[in-house]
């Protein structure tokens, strides 16, 4: 499900992503291949965050934006055309007053929340097809 969405952005690039928080374990994959983060790590595309039970990261883009990544959460990013993906699980995305706006794909369904001079915070959640609600 996506709440508030309307449109689409593009304009200047999201950037790479920075992990400023995460409890207690996150993983990056890239590939075949999966690595534990840590706070500092940058973020790139193509690569997927995945948190497990009780796990959440935060990831700071160089405009301001966040996104806080809820636990069993599948995520992965494009900075060129400012794109989150949401596979599974729960985001919060906060874009700072003025900051470019964000598009997102989760669940099947894509949409975008524009820049506000007030800046602006939504919840976006995802469910696998199998209906079991990323449990």
């Amino acid at each position: 499900m996506i709440l508030g969405a309307i449109g689409a952005v593009s304009a200047a690039e999201l950037g790479e992503g920075t992990i400023t928080a995460l409890l207690p374990t996150v993983q990056r994959m890239n590939g075949g291949n999966s690595e534990i983060v840590s706070v500092g790590d940058k973020i790139t595309a193509g690569g997927q965050i995945q948190t497990q039970a009780q796990a959440v990261a935060e990831i700071t883009f160089p405009d301001g934006s966040k996104i806080r990544i809820g636990n069993n959460s599948t995520f992965s990013f494009d900075p060129n055309d400012r794109t989150v993906r949401l596979d599974r699980g729960s985001a919060l995305v906060c874009t700072p007053p003025a900051a470019e706006g964000i598009n997102i794909v989760s669940g099947g369904v894509s949409g975008a929340v524009a820049g506000d001079p007030a800046g602006k915070t939504f919840l976006v959640t995802a469910y696998p097809a199998d209906g079991s609600g990323g449990k």
